[in-house]
């Protein structure tokens, strides 16, 4: 099954992610394309998508706010990947990974952009990652754990306007 090729890119994702959510509705895996990786998957892992992406840190300002930190942002070679178990993170100088697990709650913010918190190794952490997949991973998270989201449960991780052009561009959901 293959997208429409007059969509955006971002749209091309959102399709993509909605076929990769079918799948996994029927539990079909091999249905999908193993992407392959620069890194070692674990052995029941399938890694789904992989793309460019930002991320901005959000830290404590230590009074109950949150502060931009602009020099996290990633950008020029940096590249991710969503995965059954992980959101995989490689720049030009160091990868990084995200087990699902450590995740504790995500959102979708707009299009493109999903806010996680978190448990990592050096504190908390809240962040914004931008990428066209940023609804995939959200959608895999959510299946993992939190399948009653509200942006989940009522497809709300779809952005507005995206079934209009998908039908003017001859595809819809199912």
């Amino acid at each position: 099954m293959q997208p429409p090729q007059n969509l955006h890119a971002h749209d091309i994702a959102i399709w993509h992610t909605a076929h990769i959510n079918q799948v996994i509705e029927r539990g079909d895996f091999s249905s999908l394309p193993q992407l392959g990786t620069p890194f070692a998957l674990a052995r029941d892992e399938r890694a789904l998508a992989q793309g460019v992406f930002r991320l901005y840190n959000f830290e404590a300002a230590g009074n109950g706010s949150y502060v931009h930190q602009n020099g996290f942002v990633f950008g020029t070679g940096a590249v991710g990947w969503v995965s059954t178990h992980h959101l995989h993170f490689a720049t030009p100088y160091k990868y990084f990974q995200w087990d699902f697990g450590s995740i504790h709650s995500m959102t979708l913010v707009g299009p493109g952009q999903v806010q996680f918190a978190g448990q990592s190794v050096d504190g908390p952490i809240a962040w914004i990652l931008e990428s066209d997949w940023a609804e995939l991973a959200f959608t895999i998270w959510a299946r993992a754990r939190h399948a009653q989201h509200p942006q989940f449960i009522t497809a709300g991780w779809i952005p507005p306007g995206w079934h209009e052009r998908a039908a003017h561009a001859g595809w819809q959901l199912s």
